[in-house]
């Protein structure tokens, strides 16, 4: 980890990543990170301090700071393919000149011939540069968007027909939502590019130097978790944005800008043998979550077993959601869950690509019981740099109002909230909340106050951020990191009880 934070504090990206064979069979997996705005001591300095306060006694641990951050576990929790890499290619090897023969002749030659080598190769060079700079600037996705550098609306400016033939003139066929903004189309442009164009309504009221402004505040305001703005046409009343096209599952980059594996908590207190009854029951019932929850719109708990090898469990997913997807989600957290808890009796995982769902087990009873640790928190390292009155003020009163929503007994959508409010013409607040519907309305209201409660005091002033417990689950982000903002929502399930089979229904 010493190495780790002195890598990511001589780095430009202030991040390292890497893993250490331990055993045989088993390696370990650290990653740190700062935020690029600190100097190479203030970050070597902040690591040391996060990662001194990492366990020593445990499997796997992380400790977040306000400017840096540092992980440790037993198992791949990054994608070592979207981090690593390749090495420089190796300079070609230089031959050394012959011996000097008689008089100074060869001497002469020698001269003759490395220094015009030299500075044909340093031309090759500074054209390849050039060239390399100048693709870059005319290419239509180009990182002439990418932050810092820009300070002009031209830069950004794309052409308005062209956008028109990339979304069929902005047919139906190709829009993929809408807000009180305006819609979003998906198109492609001539060079095959993927592009989602969001529409502004033309009833903002926007000045056109008002809203090219604003344009430049959004393009630096760009951060990794964010999908990336390739520019804007401005015409006549038309304003359009442009922003390159991800699938909703490769949206939810997580603080570094690649999936990292979402929270996964191991009981501490017993472990079972593996392969035992208690394991056998254990992936018996764990593995049928996804096939239950999904049949049963998105909610499944059910128990197996007798005395001692006795398992309870819970699926959960967000409303709304299609059956496969909710599915997926679950298998996924099944696998993850099986894989890190490999003998403990309780377990419990958040997961997360595209949906949120939860799995959870114990060889306790908890269905019904209000359980608010452990917590995690964690914010994205980006700060709000604009417009944060505006944005704190809004987002207190989106958080209210979707606590009030989901704990509300008269809501269509009880224990759970999504939605997204205008911040600025071209920004939106993004939130989602969600509760374990075993646990009572009145219950769900103090998780959730506690989960936005932790979220102000760990991500005031971020672009967003997560809380998440046993209990309930709380995320704030500027971009839409779920698929929950596409959705339009389901009727909830009319009863939370699994149908009978070899896996014994609920209790409680």
């Amino acid at each position: 980890m010493n190495q780790a934070a002195n890598e990511a504090a001589d780095s430009r990206r202030k991040f390292d990543a890497r893993k250490a064979n331990w055993t045989a069979s088993q390696s370990l997996y650290g990653l740190v990170q700062c935020t690029p705005d600190l100097t190479r001591q203030d970050c070597l300095s902040c690591l040391q301090q996060s990662i001194n306060q990492l366990p020593t006694d445990k499997i796997g641990g992380r400790f977040i700071m306000h400017s840096c951050g540092s992980r440790y576990e037993l198992y791949a929790f990054y994608n070592e393919s979207a981090i690593t890499t390749p090495p420089p290619p190796p300079l070609p090897p230089v031959s050394a000149p012959p011996p000097p023969e008689k008089g100074g002749s060869s001497s002469v030659l020698v001269v003759a011939i490395v220094v015009p080598t030299i500075v044909v190769a340093l031309l090759f060079i500074a054209c390849y540069y050039f060239l390399a700079k100048r693709a870059k600037k005319t290419y239509g996705t180009s990182s002439a968007f990418d932050g810092d550098d820009i300070t002009t609306a031209e830069s950004l400016q794309l052409d308005y027909r062209s956008i028109q033939t990339a979304t069929n003139d902005f047919s139906e066929s190709n829009k993929i939502g809408q807000g009180g903004f305006g819609e979003v189309y998906k198109g492609a442009l001539s060079d095959g590019t993927e592009v989602a164009v969001k529409r502004l309504s033309k009833s903002s009221g926007q000045g056109d130097a008002e809203f090219k402004n604003e344009v430049i505040l959004v393009a630096k305001l760009q951060h990794r978790n964010l999908v990336r703005l390739l520019g804007f046409c401005l015409e006549g009343e038309e304003r359009v944005l442009v922003y390159e096209y991800v699938p909703n599952e490769s949206l939810d980059y997580f603080i570094f800008g690649f999936h990292v594996v979402f929270p996964q908590r191991c009981g501490e207190t017993g472990n079972f043998i593996p392969h035992d009854k208690y394991d056998t029951n254990r992936h018996t019932l764990i593995s049928s979550l996804a096939s239950n929850a999904s049949a049963r719109g998105g909610f499944y708990n059910a128990s197996l077993g007798q005395g001692s090898d006795k398992v309870y469990a819970v699926g959960l997913c967000i409303p709304g959601v299609e059956p496969t997807v909710c599915s997926t989600c679950l298998e996924r957290g099944y696998i993850r869950l099986t894989e890190v808890c490999l003998n403990q009796t309780e377990g419990l995982v958040w997961e997360s690509r595209g949906i949120l769902c939860l799995i959870r087990y114990s060889n306790r009873f908890f269905f019904g019981l209000l359980e608010l640790k452990p917590s995690y928190e964690v914010h994205n390292s980006a700060d709000i740099r604009y417009e944060f009155p505006k944005f704190d003020s809004l987002w207190k009163n989106l958080t209210s109002r979707m606590i009030a929503r989901a704990t509300s007994s008269s809501s269509e959508l009880k224990y759970y909230a999504a939605e997204a409010v205008p911040w600025t013409t071209l920004q939106n607040i993004y939130a989602l909340m969600q509760c374990n519907p075993l646990i009572s309305l009145g219950e769900c209201n103090i998780c959730l106050r506690q989960c936005v409660s932790d979220y102000v005091s760990c991500c005031h002033g971020k672009q967003g951020g997560i809380v998440y417990r046993p209990s309930c689950a709380f995320r704030s982000e500027i971009y839409p990191f779920f698929q929950a903002f596409n959705l339009t929502l389901a009727q909830p399930p009319t009863s939370l009880s699994p149908s009978a089979g070899p896996v014994l229904g609920k209790a409680g």
